[in-house]
């Protein structure tokens, strides 16, 4: 139970990341712990006891299983350090009060209005938006994955969403239609890695990544996107994360989705709406490198 890094997870789809990650970090020198299901019940018994010693944790599972978030708070207490404290995560997924917080920080983002489904009013909503692009976006203000989502090229007389929603807090979010490049819209994910920016070409439509490459980046200037998530990483104070941003004239950065964590380590060989096989073999060593240096590892392994 004791180890340099532990991480938990429960997506079968995560299974060849972790494998990754421990060749990285036991690259490195650094003992590593898998947590699934299986083993969690014994690492609950173990924390509970005061019998477990971590360095690091990255908890992949808290949100969908609550034994990984007692887990996850009962690590939080011996002074582990947490990859993306789950308050900060938690606190990032909110739409409506990160849209502030970004503003505040002057970054760029689509015009948003927040309210719950039984305040929805065509009329009033209708007036607020008379001059926004559509389609309008409308969006549980927490979560991700894409539930709930709808695009609305007109507000309907009622709220569109299912019963199932109807205790969920909505966001409006006005479109922000990138501008088109070489041919491709110029809409990008960011994956940010202890303050490293790993940017990509990414579809709206099929999701398929591609890598910015340097000459892109020059040829195009979109160090702007960077800076942008730059920015966002000071509000989040999160150490892993994949940003959106849609480039809707030459450096002009709007946050669309600012932060999405977990992200989605898939890679391109496993499906093709994943990250490239060689990028994030390369995002996987900026993880393990980070994770070294918050333990100060530099020598023999923890035993």
């Amino acid at each position: 139970m004791n180890h340099d890094i532990a991480v938990a997870w429960n997506w079968e789809h995560d299974e060849a990341f972790v494998a990754d990650l421990e060749r990285a970090c036991r690259g490195l020198g650094l003992t590593f712990g898998s947590v699934t299901p299986a083993g969690v019940e014994a690492a609950l018994a173990a924390a509970q006891a005061g019998d477990l010693r971590w360095g690091v944790f990255l908890d992949r599972a808290w949100e969908s299983d609550p034994r990984f978030r007692r887990l996850n708070d009962l690590v939080a207490t011996t002074g582990t350090r947490i990859l993306n404290p789950v308050k900060r995560s938690l606190g990032m997924g909110d739409k409506a009060a990160v849209h502030g917080l970004l503003q505040e920080r002057g970054l760029q983002v689509p015009r948003l209005m927040d309210f719950m489904p039984e305040q929805y009013s065509e009329a009033t909503l209708a007036l607020a938006t008379r001059d926004w692009v559509r389609p309008l976006w409308l969006k549980p203000a927490c979560g991700g994955g894409g539930d709930g989502v709808l695009a609305l090229k007109e507000l309907p007389a009622q709220f569109p969403g299912g019963v199932e929603w109807l205790r969920e807090r909505f966001v409006l979010q006005e479109n922000a239609e990138p501008m088109i490049l070489e041919g491709r819209p110029a809409w990008f994910r960011v994956i940010h890695v202890f303050g490293k920016n790993y940017p990509f070409w990414w579809h709206p439509v099929s999701h398929v990544f591609a890598p910015v490459t340097p000459q892109e980046t020059g040829d195009y200037c979109l160090r702007c996107v960077a800076e942008a998530v730059a920015g966002v990483a000071a509000v989040a104070g999160l150490e892993i994360f994949s940003c959106e941003i849609s480039l809707t004239s030459p450096g002009c950065p709007l946050v669309i989705d600012p932060v999405n964590d977990p992200v989605d380590f898939r890679r391109c060989s496993q499906a093709p709406d994943a990250i490239p096989d060689t990028a994030l073999a390369s995002i996987i060593g900026t993880l393990a490198a980070g994770i070294a240096a918050v333990l100060g590892r530099h020598g023999p392994a923890l035993t």
